[in-house]
This record gives C-alpha cells, structure tokens and sequence, in this order.
C-alpha cells in the first residue's frame, strides 16, 4: 500500500518511489499515474518527466518530418 508520504525521486536513469523507508524502481508510466493520485515528486523527478514528455512529443512529431514520413513523392 502506497503512503500518502510516499515521493518520487528520480536518480540518474530510473524513477524511484520512496514508501515507508522503501525504495522502488518503477518506470515513467508508474510515475505519471502515481503523479496524478496526487503523490509528491521532486523537483528531480518533475524536470525528468517534465523532459520525457517533451521527448516523446519531439519524437512522434518532429522526427517524423526529419525522417522523410511528410515528405512529397
């Protein structure tokens, strides 16, 4: 069961859910559903979602055009 203390921190590579004393790995998916039930992050954790949201859009949007998928044939 998940604290209403419980934070999000993100070190290095992974996002960490920090409970009770305990540290658990869990992915960006896991993050964003815990951010929306109203668990806390920090100021680490928000920037690395903050970046991979930004990502993703560059990624699905931008990258499209660079790889040639609007191009005129």
């Amino acid at each position: 069961m998940i604290s209403k203390e419980a934070t999000i921190d993100f070190n290095n590579t992974r996002f960490v859910l920090l409970n009770n004393g305990d540290e658990n790995i869990i992915s960006l998916d896991q993050a964003h559903r815990f951010k929306q039930e109203g668990i806390k992050l920090t100021a680490n954790a928000k920037d690395a979602i903050e970046e991979a949201d930004e990502q993703a859009w560059y990624d699905h949007y931008v990258g499209r055009v660079e790889d040639g998928a609007w191009e005129n044939t």
